[in-house]
């Protein structure tokens, strides 16, 4: 990919599968520290988190992109067992998303995938109270990376992106935060749009059956 994609990262674009990998010890059990040896040991760390990151039951990423002329955009993507919440300017929008499409393929695929390369330990750092490794890689050729993987579960805390600008209004930064399942509370503004859209979803229905416009909103 030749940029950062504008509403969601390269990172957060890949739904992700755990999966033994062949020439490594098994990543399902393997401890971070345990897969961090060699560039390609860290590489497979990095990946790691993804898959685990996309096999929890609640995911919360906070994101803000910072564009060539300073400008900020943030946005929040929540995904749950069943459903996914956007967040863009201010605007909630909110789709099904169950929990078994978010996973698709093993560990070494998704290094090859995500492209990463030059990936190295950069030492340990606290982030919200938990530790984490830090980790530094590249992803194609103009985009350099930090993540910071906690200690405790293997999952990614933070991700810091960089590009030079491009021609397609991609930012030239990119921030995200994570939160994982209890952690993870969803905006009383996103559940009233989605309670909007399924109740309008329902009336369509009903309507093409029966020829009748629905009356829920």
């Amino acid at each position: 990919m030749a940029g950062i994609v504008s509403r969601l990262s390269l990172l957060s674009a890949v739904f992700l599968a755990l999966a033994p990998s062949v020439g490594f010890c098994d990543p399902a059990t393997a401890h971070p520290a345990d897969l961090a040896g060699t560039s390609s040991d860290a590489c497979l760390t990095i990946a790691q988190s993804k898959v685990l990151e996309w096999n929890q039951a609640k995911l919360s990423r906070d994101r803000m992109d910072t564009m060539a002329d300073g400008e900020l955009r943030p946005s929040v993507m929540i995904f749950t067992e069943n459903g996914m919440f956007e967040q863009v300017r201010g605007l909630w929008r909110t789709g099904q998303a169950l929990r078994h499409q978010r996973v698709a393929g093993p560990v070494e695929s998704v290094m090859k995938r995500m492209g990463l390369s030059n990936c190295a330990g950069a030492g340990t750092e606290e982030v919200d109270g938990q530790k984490a490794a830090v980790y530094t890689y590249a992803q194609d050729p103009d985009i350099a990376a930090m993540i910071w993987i906690s200690d405790a579960t293997g999952l990614p805390l933070r991700v810091e992106l960089q590009q030079s600008p491009g021609r397609d209004n991609n930012p030239v930064k990119v921030s995200l935060r994570y939160a994982y399942n209890d952690d993870v509370h969803i905006p009383d503004a996103a559940v009233l749009r989605n309670w909007m859209r399924m109740n309008y979803s329902q009336d369509w229905l009903k309507y093409m059956a029966t020829g009748t416009p629905g009356t829920s909103h």
